[in-house]
């Protein structure tokens, strides 16, 4: 079982990334921009804590392209929750609200974790 659990929201501009230890505690939460002197120096400051890292984004095409294409020249492994549609927490149902952020930048419930030190 891997050390570390890294998790990536994509974005079109920016990635949300939270790294967890084996006991599930929060190692680092940043905001990355999606270009790759910042995704070079996020991979690095995570394998600084472990090389024994699993990477997950949530999506695998258009904006991950980058984080994943260096992950792979890195070989890091990396899996992705991809499915049709995307990920189901995206998409709007009857009688739910989105906790995401929207379209004009407003900070859904999901930020919060980014804030905690």
């Amino acid at each position: 079982m891997p050390q570390l659990w890294a998790g990536v929201d994509i974005g079109k501009e920016h990635h949300h990334c939270v790294v967890v230890d084996e006991r599930g505690e929060r190692v680092l939460a940043r905001l990355v921009l999606n270009d790759e002197p910042a995704l070079l120096e996020l991979i690095a400051e995570v394998l600084a804590v472990s090389e024994d890292a699993l990477w997950a984004v949530d999506i695998n095409h258009g904006g991950a392209a980058l984080l994943i294409g260096l992950l792979l020249s890195h070989e890091q492994p990396s899996s992705s929750s991809t499915r049709p549609g995307g990920p189901a927490c995206t998409r709007k149902r009857p009688g739910r609200r989105s906790t995401r952020t929207s379209a004009k930048g407003t900070p859904g419930r999901h930020r919060a974790i980014f804030r905690a030190g």
